[in-house]
């Protein structure tokens, strides 16, 4: 005589609950790196458009060091900067192009930048992403950029990245870069200092805005130390 077996009913709740605790351990973490590799993704994109502007701009117009960088910022970025983007509106220095509340927040959640006003010019591209320029001084220029428009969390680290134009060797306490280039905010600083530097280092506890620095730093993989 066969005798077929079957699970009980309490068998089958305790084989429900275990799957229940692991999805719960194991699906957030999956999700939080699917994002971290997303974020990269986005900054990595960003350096590939910015290069490649930079790299065409100089074809046209000759080496960094000899662009005019006495131009107001307006005069500065219409001749040198938007000629090879794919530009779908221009806002220039009034308001829009940003997203609605103008506002960048740190990765710990604090307020960091305000990009409606007039001391950037402000466009965005084909595929939705902001781009505000804004000359510090006539040693460097930062370009701050939002890879998804309106949508939030609108973070440094996450959608907002910022990048730095320069036409020479440029040393302060949040660059050190060597040459002429386009570099992202932090370009030559100690990896430790871009993962947890004071203000700007790209963990939770601070602002993020050395996050696409790491990130190029890292050659674009993800790293078990990336906590945000």
């Amino acid at each position: 005589m066969n005798y077929k077996t079957a699970f009980t009913l309490a068998e089958i709740l305790i084989t429900l609950g275990i799957i229940g605790v692991v999805s719960a351990i194991t699906i957030p973490t999956l999700i939080s790196t699917h994002q971290r590799e997303v974020n990269i993704s986005r900054a990595k994109k960003l350096y590939s458009i910015f290069s490649q502007n930079i790299n065409q701009t100089t074809i046209e117009n000759g080496e960094l060091q000899y662009w005019n960088w006495d131009l107001n910022l307006q005069q500065f970025v219409e001749t040198y900067l938007l000629k090879n983007l794919n530009i779908t509106k221009n806002c220039k220095t009034s308001n829009g192009c940003w997203n609605s509340n103008g506002i960048i927040y740190g990765l710990n959640g604090t307020y960091e930048e305000q990009i409606k006003t007039s001391s950037f010019y402000k466009i965005q591209l084909a595929d939705g992403t902001y781009i505000a320029f804004r000359k510090q001084d006539n040693k460097h220029l930062h370009i701050y950029c939002d890879v998804n428009g309106n949508k939030r969390p609108d973070k440094y680290g996450i959608d907002n990245f910022v990048l730095t134009i320069t036409p020479g060797a440029f040393n302060d306490s949040f660059h050190n870069i060597k040459v002429a280039g386009v570099y992202f905010y932090g370009h030559g600083l100690p990896r430790n200092t871009l993962l947890n530097g004071a203000g700007h280092g790209c963990n939770k506890t601070k602002s993020g805005a050395y996050c696409g620095a790491l990130f190029q730093y890292d050659n674009w993989q993800l790293q078990s130390d990336y906590k945000f």
